[in-house]
This record gives structure tokens, C-alpha cells and sequence, in this order.
């Protein structure tokens, strides 16, 4: 299965990139950050969603797939991020985030925002067919292999606005 040794972080994580930074050029890598399960947010902030990924099991997995829901958020001012890592050969890990607004506000995906660290890098890579991360499909980040050292993650940014 994917992150379900004591040590993984969360799955799902958010961060308010413009009141604690971080974000396309900042620090992303597991575990380091001001990475929370809730964060709150007002109009004009970006905010970046953090997927993990960590194959726990002894074997190599292939055809990995990272998503996230939703691209666009219009709720009241309850915005859920859900997403998670599934193979061909591993169960899917899920999670979920939370940013709270004030009321009326959205939250929008900011296109060429996706970035991902894989192998504990703190160098990014940038995404190409990034719209993928928001399909049933998903975005496919090929093989992952056992152990600490294939571990990573995806953030992508979004922009708090009014509705």
C-alpha cells in the first residue's frame, strides 16, 4: 500500500503559500514546511495542495496515478481538497485537506502551477499534461519503488478570490 508506515505524513496537505510561504519556489519536499490539514485563507491568497506518495510494500509498483479534487472551488466557505496515489498494484491512498474562507469566496486551480518532487529531491519538475491531476484517470507519474529514498510529492497552487 501507499504511505501506511507511522513515519508518512499525510497524504492531502495545504499550505497558505502567501501568509507562511513556500510554493512553486519554496519548500516542498515530505515533511518540511508549514504543510497543514487545515489552513485558513482570505481573497487575493494562494494556496498550494500538497499530494504524498510513498510505496510502503517491498515491490515496485507501476502505472502510479496521483489526483485531486476539486480544480475549482465555489462552496459557501468550506473548501474540501480530496485526493490520493493509486497503481495497477497497490491500493489507493486517499486524503483530504481543508481551507476555510471567508464567506462567498473561490478557490482556482493556477495553471502551470504543478510541480513534483520526486526521490526526496528538493529540485522541482514541472508537470506537462498537469489538467490529467484533476481526471478520474488521474496524472500519471510512472513507477515507484519500496523505500524512503522513492518517496515525493505534488503541489499545486491555487488563488483565493471573490465569488
Amino acid at each position: 500500500m501507499f504511505n501506511t508506515d507511522e513515519k508518512d505524513i499525510p497524504t492531502i496537505m495545504v499550505l497558505n503559500v502567501s501568509k507562511e510561504g513556500g510554493g512553486i519556489n519554496g519548500i516542498s519536499q515530505p515533511g518540511i514546511g508549514n504543510w497543514k490539514k487545515f489552513i485558513f485563507a482570505d481573497a487575493g491568497d494562494t494556496i498550494a495542495v500538497q499530494i504524498y506518495f510513498h510505496n510502503s510494500t517491498l515491490y515496485r509498483t507501476d502505472s502510479a496515478t496521483l489526483s485531486l479534487l476539486p480544480k475549482r472551488s465555489t462552496a459557501d466557505n468550506f473548501h474540501a481538497f480530496v485526493g490520493g496515489v493509486a497503481s495497477t498494484t497497490i491500493d489507493r491512498s486517499e486524503g483530504y485537506a481543508i481551507v476555510m474562507t471567508t464567506p462567498f469566496e473561490k478557490v482556482t486551480f493556477i495553471p502551470g502551477s504543478v510541480r513534483i518532487y520526486k526521490h526526496g529531491s528538493p529540485t522541482a519538475y514541472q508537470v506537462q499534461k498537469e489538467a490529467s491531476l484533476f481526471t478520474e484517470k488521474g496524472l500519471s507519474i510512472g513507477a515507484i519503488s519500496p523505500g524512503w529514498d522513492f518517496q515525493g510529492t505534488l503541489s499545486a497552487e491555487f488563488v483565493v478570490s471573490d465569488n
